[in-house]
């Protein structure tokens, strides 16, 4: 989505967060754009039913009217196109995998730092997974011990060293660092590395990095 400006949503039910992140997200120069800022899970599905055209929804997954993985999967049968992050502070490996298997692109923690969201939203925007390192660790084990994991199939060096570093828990931006090369390469990579692998989160990518042995 390079030279576009990213159509984001936010839904949180803290008024005053919901104010931090529609300033940090929506702040000038930065090529994102808040288009709905909500405080319900029905406030946003009734804006994006009646046109709000959005690239990516930040979504609580704890919210007053519906729980946000439900909204996370009407919000993807309304809007195909857009893409969802879950902005939460809980951390239990089902709640994680539950928000993953009902659409959610990326699962972010409220501990993130404000550049680890916008990095979050434009990877997100760009087809990638962003997700808090202790998070993709915390996942792992879960999804490495599934007899339905995909076996490995042949690999460039280069991509094995990104699946390593991305099932260690490192961003876009370390592995870029890390190798050398650029943050739209590595993001090409990761969209390599889904396709081979038949995965669509970077969980299911680290659990068969872990099941194969290219991480421990």
């Amino acid at each position: 989505m390079a030279g576009t400006t990213i159509r984001v949503g936010i839904v949180e039910d803290d008024s005053a967060l919901r104010e931090a992140l529609r300033r940090v997200v929506g702040w000038p120069g930065r090529g994102l754009s808040v288009v709905a800022c909500c405080g319900t899970g029905k406030d946003l599905l009734d804006q994006v039913e009646h046109g709000a055209a959005l690239d990516v929804a930040v979504v609580d997954l704890k919210l007053p009217d519906l729980p946000g993985i439900e909204v996370i999967a009407r919000l993807r049968a309304l809007s195909p196109a857009a893409v969802a992050v879950a902005f939460t502070v809980l951390d239990q490996p089902e709640t994680v995998l539950a928000a993953i298997r009902a659409g959610a692109r990326g699962y972010l923690l409220k501990s993130a730092s404000p550049e680890e969201l916008l990095a979050g939203i434009r990877a997100a925007a760009a087809g990638g997974a962003p997700m808090t390192p202790v998070i993709a660790r915390l996942v792992v084990e879960t999804l490495a011990g599934s007899t339905t994991l995909a076996e490995l199939p042949d690999l460039a060096p280069r991509e094995r060293e990104v699946l390593e570093l991305l099932a260690g828990g490192a961003t876009y931006v370390e592995i870029a660092t890390k190798l050398g090369i650029g943050h739209g390469t590595v993001q090409g990579y990761v969209k390599t590395l889904y396709r081979k692998l038949e995965v669509s989160s970077k969980a299911e990518a680290a659990a068969l990095a872990v099941k194969h042995g290219i991480v421990t």
